[in-house]
C-alpha cells in the first residue's frame, strides 16, 4: 500500500505595525475570490528567537543554529526571517529559510562567515495550509486583527 502524496502550502507576510495583532486567513481558488468566511483565525507571530551560532556558507546556503519551536519538520521552509546581532554585517538580514529543524535553520545567505556571538532571528507570521489537493490553485487574503477590529 502506498502513503498519499501530503501537501501543503506556506504563506507568510510582514507583520502589522499595531502590537498585539492576530491574523485571519481566507481562501479561494481566484484572486478576489477568497472566502467570506475566514479559513483560519488567531494567528499570531513567533516570539524572537536567540541564534548561537552561524557556519561559514556552503555555496549559496549557510546553517544557523538556535531553538525554533516552530521549525520542526520543516515548517518554516520557504518562510523569509530577519535576522540580527551577529558581529559580522554578511550574517545579518533578511533570508529565505531554506529548510529547519527545531534547532537549526538552512539560509539562502551565500555570503555568510563563521560566527558564534549570540544574535537573534524574527520570524514574520506565516501559515501552513496542510489541506491543498496537488494541481489545484488557491488564492489567499490575510487581515489584521488588533483590538477587535479587523483591516
Amino acid at each position: 500500500m502506498e502513503d498519499a502524496a501530503v501537501s501543503e502550502i506556506t504563506i507568510s507576510w510582514d507583520e502589522s505595525p499595531t502590537p498585539g495583532a492576530t491574523y485571519n486567513v481566507y481562501r479561494g481558488q481566484t484572486p478576489h475570490g477568497e472566502s467570506s468566511t475566514p479559513y483560519a483565525t488567531g494567528i499570531t507571530s513567533d516570539p524572537s528567537n536567540v541564534l548561537s551560532a552561524v557556519a561559514a556558507a556552503a555555496g549559496t546556503t549557510a546553517a544557523y543554529t538556535g531553538v525554533f519551536p516552530n521549525g520542526a519538520g520543516n515548517r518554516l521552509a520557504g518562510v523569509f526571517i530577519t535576522v540580527s546581532g551577529f558581529a559580522n554585517a554578511a550574517n545579518n538580514g533578511r533570508f529565505m529559510v531554506q529548510s529547519s529543524t527545531a534547532t537549526g535553520v538552512v539560509l539562502l545567505n551565500s555570503n555568510a562567515v563563521a560566527e558564534t556571538l549570540v544574535g537573534a532571528i524574527q520570524v514574520p507570521p506565516y501559515f501552513v495550509d496542510t489541506a491543498v489537493i496537488p494541481g489545484q490553485v488557491y488564492a489567499y487574503e490575510i487581515t489584521a486583527v488588533a483590538n477587535g477590529v479587523e483591516s
